[in-house]
């Protein structure tokens, strides 16, 4: 985890610190090393919190969220800070403090507080796909057998859209059908047309 945080945040961010420093360096060093300071330390106690564990993977990305959103703001009052440094010099100090109260404390219990709520045990999703597309050419089968052509005009019309060929009754009425007398065949055909 740590070679993913040096390559994907500590090395873009120093790249961007480098370009920043060399731009507005010069005209005012003072907010540079002011903000050299700050992300210094942001970027220090990240690397040493990345390879904590979390129990749930959810309170793990929205607590990189908040470190990063935290990050690209003090990006952008620096760049703000050198442009207005003339008229506000160290009161741009207090947009660094509510930037870290929002971002760093707020946040990090906030994220605290989730890591301790219990979530719920998730059952994975069953696809009906299989089963749709397995009963829609069961019965598109059955309903070359049918001399009814009302039916069949009908039941054709509605094959692709009816949520009932999803359902394990759909496929029990098919295989009914599929073995049914002529007589019972079509009425399980006009019970099948009902429901669909």
């Amino acid at each position: 985890m740590r070679k993913q945080f040096i390559n994907l945040i500590l090395i873009p961010c120093t790249f961007l610190i480098v370009i920043l420093g060399t731009i507005f360096f010069k005209t005012w060093p003072l907010p540079f090393l002011l903000f050299l300071a700050i992300v210094s330390e942001h970027l220090f106690k990240w690397m040493l919190s990345v390879n904590s564990t979390y129990s749930d993977f959810r309170i793990f990305y929205t607590d990189q969220y908040f470190k990063l959103q935290y990050l690209g703001i003090l990006f952008l009052i620096y760049i703000i800070n050198t442009i207005s440094w003339k008229y506000t010099s160290f009161w741009s100090i207090f947009a660094y403090s509510a930037n870290f109260i929002i971002f760093r404390i707020i946040g990090s219990t906030g994220t605290d507080q989730l890591a301790q709520t219990l979530g719920a045990t998730s059952r994975p999703i069953l696809s009906s796909f299989d089963l749709w597309e397995e009963n829609k050419n069961a019965l598109s089968n059955l309903l070359e057998n049918s001399d009814d052509t009302d039916l069949k005009k009908f039941m054709k019309a509605k094959l692709n859209y009816s949520s009932f060929l999803r359902t394990n009754k759909a496929a029990n009425l098919i295989k009914q059908t599929t073995k049914a007398s002529d007589e019972e065949f079509e009425k399980l055909m006009l019970k099948i047309k009902d429901l669909l």
